[in-house]
């Protein structure tokens, strides 16, 4: 929707809470396009947006009627729960963002939102009782979820969604094709004549990982390549291990080093480039590199880094209008699953210009 479009479905929807027009029709759709200054059909995009929301009703072929029980009713609001740690250090810039990307596609719907940082490990009788008692009418976990509590809110017709998750399973999301992940940094490589991939990824005990190993995997495979199980490395990722540190050496040092790696999230990729540089490993003289993360953390942006983008800005804003259209409707949505896309930077070079 057009931002001429969304200002002037607000200041409408606002209006009519606000009882500007008296009785129960509202005046006509040619009347209502003068007042807002849109045209017919963004008057008609509007006018259908707010029958769902049930502040406006057909009264006839050409009619509407304001549903008054409806708007006096108090504004919908939506509780946004997100880990604390998305509030540190430069992940709080990324959380800064998020939450004014969910709060303009809220409010651009006529949804208020409520932050909290809460780690939601359990949801107890007690807090579940103050969760209903400040009427909200969906809830949204950006990332990270405790199941128990949203099964716990779904079987009390609370809607709930989560944006970003990494794993897989039966709960309403939004989240990355993270499969396609794999293919697109993999065909990227292959397209600059690499065919010894290395993989520097998180646990493989994990859904993300393993579906992103299985995209570089059958990305390769439909090229007639051979990926070595020997060129990945699993690490932590975590700041200060030195046994991360150990495996990616043995990665470099292997007899056969991978001509490119495909290093997975923020942590993983900064490790790899201090290691190279520890080593005097050029990138992308010496060896190339693509990661996934988002391509805006400064550490990706200084270098300059081909990067699959992880989308999260635009899974929030997906999932908080899927997540108000359910409260609208009534009806659960279907889980969506987003296509990721490819951030080109200087990190990748032909590995027979090296020669």
């Amino acid at each position: 929707m057009f931002n001429k479009t969304q200002k002037a479905l607000t200041a409408l929807r606002e209006d009519i809470l606000q009882k500007k027009y008296a009785g129960t029709e509202l005046p006509s759709a040619r009347k209502l396009c003068t007042i807002y200054n849109v045209g017919r059909g963004a008057m008609k995009v509007i006018l259908s947006e707010l029958q769902q929301e049930q502040l406006l009703f057909p009264l006839s072929e050409r009619k509407l009627g304001i549903n008054h029980k409806h708007s006096s009713a108090k504004k919908r609001k939506l509780l946004v729960i997100s880990h604390p740690f998305l509030s540190y250090g430069w992940a709080g810039n990324i959380s800064f963002e998020r939450k004014s990307i969910v709060t303009d596609a809220a409010l651009s719907r006529g949804v208020e939102v409520e932050f909290t940082t809460k780690d939601f490990i359990n949801l107890n009788y007690m807090e579940f009782q103050q969760l209903q008692a400040r009427h909200y009418s969906g809830v949204l976990f950006l990332e990270l979820y405790h199941r128990e509590t949203v099964l716990e809110l779904l079987k009390n017709n609370i809607p709930v969604m989560i944006s970003g998750v990494e794993e897989n399973g039966d709960l309403p999301c939004c989240r990355l094709d993270y499969r396609q992940v794999g293919r697109l940094a993999a065909y990227e490589l292959i397209r600059q004549g690499h065919q010894r991939i290395g993989v520097v990824t998180g646990s493989l005990q994990k859904f993300i990982f393993q579906e992103i190993l299985r995209g570089i995997r059958g990305a390769m495979a439909e090229e007639f390549l051979t990926f070595d199980p020997e060129l990945t490395a699993e690490i932590s990722g975590q700041y200060g291990m030195v046994e991360d540190e150990v495996t990616l050496l043995k990665l470099l040092d292997t007899p056969r080093p991978p001509t490119g790696i495909i290093a997975l999230r923020r942590n993983r990729i900064m490790l790899l480039q201090n290691i190279c540089r520890q080593r005097n490993i050029n990138i992308p003289q010496d060896i190339s590199i693509v990661g996934f993360e988002n391509p805006d953390w400064p550490g990706i942006a200084a270098n300059d880094l081909t990067m699959v983008n992880d989308a999260i800005l635009q899974l929030d804003k997906l999932t908080v209008n899927m997540l108000i259209d359910w409260i609208s409707t009534g009806k659960a949505p279907e889980s969506m699953i987003v296509a990721p896309s490819l951030h080109p930077g200087s990190s990748i070079r032909n590995p027979d210009e090296n020669s």
